[in-house]
C-alpha cells in the first residue's frame, strides 16, 4: 500500500498462516492516515511488516502467533501501540514512532528488540532477549 492513501474507519489485515509479507509503505510527504485502528494479523508463519509513514489516530495492533516474525515500524504515529509476536525467533525494530502507551511483547523464543528515537509516554515490554 502507498503513501497518500487514508482509511476513514479502519484497517485490518490478516494474512493466515504461511509466510507472509505486509508492506504499508508511505513517504514523508505522503503518509498513509487511518483513522481508529490499524490491525495487522500475520497467523502462523515466518512473515514480515514493514511500516513506515503511517498515522493512526488509535491503535496500532501487530501480532503473529508462531514463526519467525521480523516486524519494523518507522514513523508510525498512534495513539496505543501493541505488538505481539508469539513464539519463535523474533525481531521486532521500532523508529522514530510514537504514542501514548506502547505494550510490546516478544513472547516464546529468542526475541530481539530494537528501540531507535521514539517517543512513548509509557512503555511496556517483555519476553524479549536481546
Amino acid at each position: 500500500m502507498g503513501g497518500g492513501s487514508s482509511f476513514p474507519l479502519f484497517l485490518a489485515i490478516a494474512t493466515g498462516d504461511g509466510a507472509d509479507r505486509v508492506n504499508l509503505e508511505g513517504t514523508a510527504d505522503a503518509t498513509i492516515g487511518i483513522s481508529n485502528a490499524l490491525t495487522i494479523v500475520t497467523g502462523r508463519g515466518n512473515d514480515v511488516v514493514n511500516a513506515q509513514y503511517v498515522d493512526v489516530d488509535g491503535v496500532v495492533t501487530v501480532s503473529n502467533f508462531d514463526g519467525q516474525a521480523t516486524v519494523t515500524l518507522d514513523h508510525v504515529s498512534a495513539t496505543d501501540l501493541f505488538a505481539w509476536l508469539g513464539s519463535g525467533d523474533d525481531s521486532l525494530t521500532i523508529r522514530n514512532s510514537s504514542s501514548a502507551r506502547a505494550g510490546l511483547g516478544g513472547g516464546l523464543g529468542t526475541d530481539t528488540l530494537t528501540l531507535e528515537g521514539n517517543t512513548f509516554g509509557q512503555l511496556n515490554k517483555f519476553g524479549f532477549e536481546v
